[in-house]
């Protein structure tokens, strides 16, 4: 009888369950599970859909049985500040999505170890172009490209069975091909610090009686009034909470809105 680790298992084979002259696999019931023979080439077998493959370019990696169990998971990536005093934040949004998908089942019977090594080995491997492609037919209808983060194999202690259980997350840079990171603006500025070159610090002007507006502001500190928005942008985080607190003051009387005097500008 020849040995189970002198014979590698035909992954993408749909009778990839039995050996010749072996026992036949625990994993026999599972009926035909179709084949897949290359990117956006397969076929469903018995099953309701194409059994999920990861590809790196040049290899492809085909699940034996259907994945038991995924969770999408995304995260925006904020740009918070927060002002000493107040109770509410300002904020932009610096990333859109840090996505990620976690596949999770169990490899069942005779080739569970012989899949392991051959996943594990895949996620180690060096991927072409835009990262590894990942096709989960039936549950995701596009393919995605992933790069793999995290992967654990575990074969409970007091389990009689062949069976290996494992859970694999990848982080998603796209679909269709790589998407670019959308740019994202930067925090409103900490109150004082710099928001010009080093060596240049951010200067204070006073509201005073003679200087009541951000027009007036802009051409007592830049010799320009039209440059008023440059205080708007300078001092966003005042101006919004500003905006919080004043709501019936529309948007495009702002640069001619009279300050109280000792309102503190930056510019």
């Amino acid at each position: 009888m020849p040995n189970i680790d002198d014979i590698s298992p035909p992954l993408i084979d749909e009778n990839s369950w039995y050996y010749p002259g072996l026992e036949i696999d625990p994993a026999a019931y599972l009926l035909k599970p179709g084949t897949v023979t290359g990117p956006n080439k397969h076929t469903a077998g018995q099953w309701a859909n194409a059994r999920p493959y990861l590809s790196n370019g040049s290899d492809i990696y085909v699940w034996p049985v259907g994945v038991e169990g995924i969770q999408e998971q995304g995260q925006a990536t904020l740009g918070l500040h927060n002002y000493i005093g107040d109770v509410e934040a300002d904020g932009v949004i610096v990333h859109r999505d840090e996505s990620r998908i976690t596949l999770s089942g169990t490899f069942p019977g005779l080739t569970s170890t012989k899949n392991w090594i051959a996943l594990r080995t895949m996620l180690r491997s060096i991927p072409h172009g835009d990262g590894f492609i990942l096709w989960l037919p039936g549950i995701l209808g596009q393919e995605q490209y992933v790069l793999p983060e995290n992967w654990s194999f575990n074969h409970q202690a007091g389990d009689n069975t062949h069976s290996v259980d494992y859970t694999v997350t990848f982080v998603r840079i796209g679909t269709h091909g790589k998407v670019s990171d959308p740019s994202g603006s930067i925090p409103p500025p900490n109150p004082g610090s710099s928001t010009t070159p080093a060596g240049k610090p951010t200067h204070i002007f006073t509201i005073k009686a003679n200087v009541r507006t951000l027009r007036a502001v802009a051409g007592h500190v830049f010799h320009n009034v039209d440059k008023w928005p440059i205080l708007v942008e300078m001092n966003r985080g005042q101006l919004n909470r500003w905006k919080r607190k004043h709501p019936d003051i529309p948007t495009h009387k702002l640069p001619t809105y009279r300050w109280p005097i000792g309102t503190k500008f930056r510019y």
